[in-house]
């Protein structure tokens, strides 16, 4: 007899059981391109920055790792990897297993791997090597210029990655006929490091202790000035003392240059059907400081599906702003990228401000937009910069991973590029594609 549902609670499950199956194979290029030793040298940092994270993070619930960014300390590729590994367990053991945006980031950069394996693409296992070392401030830039290098893979175009070791030249040769360098936008000045390593404490400690008093908290903490050595022991006492005596208000700490505010939330383990937004909850979205005024901002939500809906509970927030500094700019980033290019060919420079997406705003786009035709009218050698971004939103409690991308031709040419050559996805090109429009805005 033909169920009376046909997109029912156990046709859903199987559906994403199936779903993490492809992304299970996909991950599974990874394992073998760097995990498992197919590269010749540094792949071994990888195995060994992958079980130092087993040993200092095992946890009996491996749900409660993947919010942690802990980028700083560990190899990100490790990192990811244990991460996804650890949300993988319960479909290892068959059991049902909750699909979830790490993963299909994770299997992504695998197929990725395994399509410029594949081509024989020249130049890819120096990259790879590259991607794989020590060097953790050029991991992201790498990975950028290897999801540049896909686009055009994938469309059929020749590639070449170029060796910019010990001459400036762009990154990628298109077609043996189009230069393309890749820039990408830093989330936070070094400067700032100090306060990188604060946030990932509090993203760390303050679900946990909120789990142990069977409390959800909003969490936003507020540098007023500038501090050369930050109170890391004295703020995490601060939060500490807050959740365990169940505290709500403004706390001044450290000669009241740092301030938290601390707000009880939802009631912990309430399940709820209806999307966290402004219009079923005002009250506690009200609390919630605006995207644009944080500089660190991580949310919590468990969510699983029955027949009919979508159940959420425990929504948590925590939030944290630093003083100012100036980064630095998107256009100075393309007016660098100018220098590495040979001007003898058509040119594209890439600029992806994926760590930086969710502080921009259409008046910051217009005015970069200003800057941008300014800038490619004095420069006749680029043909058009792309910009782009990657990040996740969540519509109505489902995540989901965007990209956008926003492309800004040049009208004033040295040399045109050929005729039958389309940017990749440029039909999807608008400055709106680059704004992250989280749904609890």
């Amino acid at each position: 007899m033909r169920h009376p549902f046909p997109y029912s609670y156990y046709s859903a499950l199987r559906a994403n059981q199936q779903l993490i199956s492809i992304y299970v194979k996909r991950i599974q290029h990874i394992e073998f391109l760097v995990i498992y030793g197919k590269l010749d040298s540094e792949v071994e940092l990888i195995q060994q920055e992958t079980a130092r994270i087993k040993n200092s993070f095992e946890m009996s619930d491996p749900n409660k790792y993947r919010n942690t960014q802990d980028t700083g300390k560990y190899h990100p590729l490790a990192l990811e990897y244990y991460q996804v590994q650890q949300q993988l367990v319960p479909y290892y053991n068959k059991q049902h297993c909750k699909l979830t945006t790490e993963m299909q980031s994770l299997a992504a950069k695998g197929e990725l791997l395994f399509g410029l394996s594949q081509a024989e693409i020249n130049g890819f296992y120096e990259k790879l090597e590259k991607l794989v070392s020590k060097d953790l401030e050029e991991y992201e830039k790498i990975f950028y210029e290897m999801t540049v290098a896909g686009h055009y893979l994938s469309r059929g175009h020749n590639v070449k990655f170029i060796e910019t070791s010990s001459i400036k030249s762009a990154d990628l040769l298109i077609d043996d006929a189009i230069e393309i360098e890749c820039k990408s936008k830093d989330l936070v000045h070094p400067y700032y490091r100090k306060y990188q390593d604060i946030w990932e404490i509090i993203v760390r400690k303050a679900p946990e202790w909120m789990d142990r008093v069977r409390l959800n908290y909003l969490i936003y903490v507020v540098f007023t000035e500038e501090i050369d050595t930050p109170p890391i022991k004295l703020l995490k006492n601060k939060i500490h003392e807050i959740i365990y005596e169940k505290k709500e208000g403004t706390f001044k700490i450290d000669s009241e240059r740092i301030s938290i505010e601390a707000k009880i939330l939802l009631p912990f383990d309430l399940e709820i059907d209806k999307p966290m937004i402004k219009e079923n909850f005002p009250e506690i979205l009200k609390a919630i400081p605006n995207i644009s005024e944080t500089d660190f901002m991580q949310h919590f939500l468990n969510i699983y599906r029955t027949s009919e809906k979508i159940i959420q509970k425990n929504f948590r927030y925590l939030a944290m702003k630093i003083p100012k500094h100036p980064p630095k700019s998107i256009i100075s980033n393309i007016k660098g990228a100018v220098n590495q290019v040979k001007k003898s060919f058509p040119s594209i420079i890439y600029v992806d401000i994926s760590s930086i997406n969710k502080k921009m705003k259409l008046p910051d786009l217009n005015e970069l937009e200003k800057e941008v035709y300014n800038f490619l009218h004095a420069n006749s050698s680029i043909n058009a910069i792309v910009i782009t971004d990657n990040y996740m939103t969540e519509t109505n409690g489902v995540a989901d991973i965007k990209n956008g991308i926003w492309v800004l031709r040049n009208s004033f040419v040295a040399h045109d590029l050929p005729s039958a050559f389309t940017i990749p996805y440029e039909k999807n090109s608008s400055k709106e594609s680059l704004i992250s429009n989280m749904y609890l805005l």
